[in-house]
């Protein structure tokens, strides 16, 4: 959002801030600031309704419950040292020393001369700022009996001086940190950038196992390390820190407590216990998982002791994490995913490598809270963006060189506005981690812009799109699709150009404007709005037309939230940067995009689209003869006799739907599956995917599954809107092959591609699932039976031309390899004569898919 208009808030705020503060003596016209940065934890680790967190968590899900919810943050990088840097600076990690930061603590800070920090920037706004835990940002120490800088061993670094551009000079007046976190040199604590200890009883700790430690990495250490305190250590330094400020000289002022926490990162040595919880052993787990429950016991314990001061409802509580979390193997047995089933891991440019929790806190967590309790955004932000978000809400003034990559999400914050600020991000990875893997050697990036993710590899060249809003598990990967050519292009351009820009947001705290004088009269520019691709040409009636747009203005940034969509035929069609129609009339439509600018200048743009009448010989369609759903959080319940099916995100839930086709005599030219809204909680894509084996909706449920292809036939989007309607899904092929062979037809399944939460009406409720087909006479046999019928051969028809490919077709359209003589798929009927034949072009249509489904196995025996 433009500082301009940003603007009006501030003075509400900072009236709402005077109010406030006047019934708290401690405080002065600002809240104390809490911001908990943990260690590799994920996004499904976290949030209470998530399923995937099996284990209870009751401090982090208060948290989440009176607090809001930023379902869709990111780092900027898939590891520690570089997003440490950018969220403590609003910077991209390659603004710093070092471009993929600094993982040496003396080889100089990340943090270049005269950049700011969360710590300077709050310290100049009259906080009392203190930094706790891990590192990451690097440093320097002079060598022994040397005015120089150390080099080389860290036997030459004296340690009895202070480590220089430290954490006083990142401007915290306090500090207790671990340099490198626990899994490297040194193995001590830093008090006021001090070694806290004595220098003369440093000793070399080898790489093995200790009593209390587990040594990865051979360094320099003090003898009384031991791993397994080092949370407690850590909150016992924050507790006092909250003790001391409340006391001391210093308590009119507000704090700022920046508390890295050492967990849940490896060597995982838990705590026996931590502020009076049991934690070794407390999960059930794994002593990762129980390094969870420990940073669950910090938060209670900071909680419990700024209430106890009588501070909490002028307290802002920060939760988030450096970035995403990995997924082991014995916890993912034991039902406990730390990404949620996200793609990819910590280290991975997936968004398991990036998504993180983000949770912000202010008040007491009820109604009267400053910050609405409760309450979920779905706004792309990053964790960068706390830093602008903080200058935006106090109106700190900043120099404008600094936080250049981070754009306050105020309006978000403050329940003014559902849209995000932020259009587009970049994250980077290098390496995964413990054997996971995004198949991508070397450092490499992926740009997000609104809904659509574009995946690089380490030479900047496109390997993944995928569209986020109806793929969030980035299964169907879109870049080699011609129909989004243009959109690669494009996001490609976008990204070189912010890549390679000196800022990515407008600055924090900009000089006032200088008004124009009588001479020099401003001037205004015309905005620009374009389509994103050039649309599919031609649809059937009824199908899904799905169109984006892009629009920016010199004066007003981007403005495609202000777009307006019309159609020759049909008039207004909405606003907004996407359309998502099936109910286009049938003709030739000439689609418009509008935007008009804040200083009155319009500009549009058109292209042409036909829609045409399905065939005639529509049936009413077909019931379902068997549907139902499984929900995970109950797995022995069957719900088949029940009157709705559900697709969830959160259980998750999946449908499962079967239809009988033996009764058609005529041959399926196409075919459309028709689904009764009942409830949509969350709006969202739902895919649908092949069953493979049999399967009875009497005995369904989460411990007797049938098999079900991973293969996406198509995907659907379902809204709010459409409850009591019903939605229409292309499946013209699957019927088909269901026709032409029908010991393949088990039913779909019904998955949820994104954060969707919808019911369906089941066929118990009289309104159920349908599957309408059209049909054609002329091309079978009126009397089926198992062979062709004899009678004369036909007179052949001219060859006709080849038929443009249907831009709506989903899924990959180049024929993969032949499955080779081990295939176990059934042979397509030849293309001969005779009445019951299959039409060349289907069975092509139908190789193809076929092989498309089984893809995965093909690759394997290629391999």
């Amino acid at each position: 959002m433009p500082i301009s208009d940003r603007a009006w808030l501030r003075p509400c705020m900072l009236l709402l801030l005077c109010i406030l503060c006047c019934s708290h003596a401690v405080a002065a016209d600002r809240p104390n600031i809490v911001f908990i940065l943990v260690d590799d934890v994920g996004w499904g680790e976290v949030f209470p309704e998530k399923p995937t967190t099996q284990v209870a968590l009751p401090a982090l899900s208060s948290l989440a419950s009176q607090g809001i919810r930023f379902n869709d943050a990111h780092t900027s990088a898939a590891k520690c040292a570089p997003s440490r840097y950018s969220i403590l600076t609003g910077n991209y990690q390659w603004r710093g020393l070092r471009s993929w930061g600094q993982w040496n603590f003396k080889a100089g800070s990340q943090v270049l001369d005269g950049q700011a920090t969360l710590g300077s920037m709050l310290k100049k706004a009259g906080y009392t700022t203190s930094y706790i835990g891990k590192s990451h940002l690097g440093g320097w120490f002079y060598g022994k009996g040397s005015n120089r800088k150390a080099v080389g061993s860290d036997s030459n670094v004296d340690f009895s001086r202070p480590m220089q551009s430290g954490f006083r000079w990142l401007g915290f007046d306090y500090s207790y940190a671990l340099l490198r976190g626990i899994q490297e040199s040194p193995y001590a604590y830093f008090e006021n950038d001090l070694l806290d200890g004595n220098p003369a009883d440093l000793i070399t700790f080898e790489k093995r196992h200790y009593p209390d430690s587990q040594i990865l990495q051979a360094g320099l250490g003090l003898p009384d390390w031991n791993q397994r305190d080092s949370g407690p250590a850590l909150l016992n330094k924050a507790l006092s820190f909250i003790d001391s400020h409340a006391s001391g000289a210093s308590a009119a002022s507000p704090f700022f407590l920046y508390y890295n926490t050492q967990a849940v990162h490896g060597p995982n040595i838990p705590p026996d216990s931590i502020s009076g919880r049991n934690v070794a052993g407390a999960s059930g787990i794994s002593a990762r998982v129980d390094m969870l429950v420990e940073i669950d016991a910090v938060v209670e314990a900071v909680t419990t002791k700024i209430q106890s001061l009588g501070l909490l409802e002028n307290t802002i509580i920060i939760f988030s994490s450096d970035n995403g979390g990995q997924r082991l193997p014995d916890e993912s047995r034991l039902g406990h995913d730390a990404n949620a089933g996200l793609r990819g891991d910590k280290g991975t440019i997936y968004e398991g490598g990036h998504r993180v929790p983000l949770i912000i806190k202010w008040g007491n967590g009820f109604k009267n809270s400053t910050l609405a309790p409760g309450s979920d955004v779905d706004g792309l932000v990053g964790v960068q963006d706390v830093f602008a978000t903080l200058v935006d809400l106090f109106a700190i003034p900043v120099d404008s060189d600094d936080a250049r990559d981070s754009i306050s999400f105020l309006p978000l914050l403050l329940g003014q506005s559902k849209q995000s600020s932020r259009v587009s991000m970049i994250h980077e990875a290098d390496a995964p981690e413990d054997g996971a893997s995004d198949g991508i050697k070397g450092r490499h990036f992926s740009y997000r812009f609104q809904d659509w993710k574009l995946v690089f590899n380490d030479q900047h060249k496109p390997v993944g799109l995928y569209k986020i809003s109806d793929d969030l598990f980035e299964r169907n990967n879109l870049v080699r699709d011609s129909r989004y050519a243009g959109l690669v292009q494009d996001l490609v351009n976008k990204f070189e150009d912010e890549f390679s820009s000196e800022r990515t947001s407008d600055p924090v705290s900009p000089e006032p404007p200088i008004p124009p004088g009588p001479s020099d009269p401003p001037v205004n520019s015309a905005p620009q709005v374009n389509f994103v691709s050039s649309g599919p040409g031609t649809l059937l009636q009824g199908e899904r037309l799905v169109l984006s747009a892009t629009a920016s203005d010199a004066e007003d940034g981007d403005i495609s939230s202000a777009i307006r969509w019309s159609s020759s035929l049909d008039g207004d069609l909405g606003t907004g940067s996407s359309i998502d129609r099936n109910d286009l009339s049938v003709g030739t439509h000439t689609l418009t995009v509008s935007v008009s600018d804040s200083g009155g200048l319009s500009q549009q743009s058109s292209l042409t689209l036909s829609v045409v009448a399905g065939p005639d010989g529509v049936s009413d369609g077909l019931a379902s003869i068997q549907d139902s759903f499984i929900n995970a959080k109950f797995p022995k319940a069957n719900f088949g006799s029940g009157n709705f099916v559900r697709v969830d995100y959160l259980e998750p839930k999946i449908s499962y739907l079967q239809f009988d086709l033996g009764g058609l005599a005529e041959s399926i030219q196409s075919a459309r599956l028709s689904l009764a809204v009942d409830q949509v909680d969350k709006d969202g894509t739902v895919s649908v995917h092949l069953i493979s084996s049999s399967w009875s909706e009497g005995t369904l449920n989460g411990k007797s599954l049938p098999e079900v292809d991973d293969a996406v036939v198509t995907t659907f989007r379902v809204s709010k809107q459409d409850v009591g309607k019903r939605v229409s899904v292309d499946l013209s092929l699957t019927g088909i092959q269901w026709q032409q062979f029908p010991a393949s037809n088990y039913g779909i399944a019904l998955r949820p591609a994104s954060n969707v939460k919808v019911s369906f009406n089941s066929k118990e409720s009289g309104n159920g699932p349908i599957f309408k087909v059209s049909a054609d006479s002329d091309l079978m046999d009126p009397t089926p039976g198992p062979g062709p019928t004899p009678g004369p051969e036909p007179e052949p028809e001219p060859e006709p031309s080849p038929a443009p490919q249907d831009p709506e077709q989903p899924g990959d359209i180049t024929p993969p390899r032949d499955a080779g003589p081990d295939s176990d798929e059934p042979e397509p009927a030849s293309s001969g004569g005779g009445g019951g034949s299959m039409p060349l072009g289907l069975i092509l249509l139908y190789a193809v898919m076929l092989v498309g489904r089984h893809r995965k196995r093909v690759r394997l025996r290629l391999q």
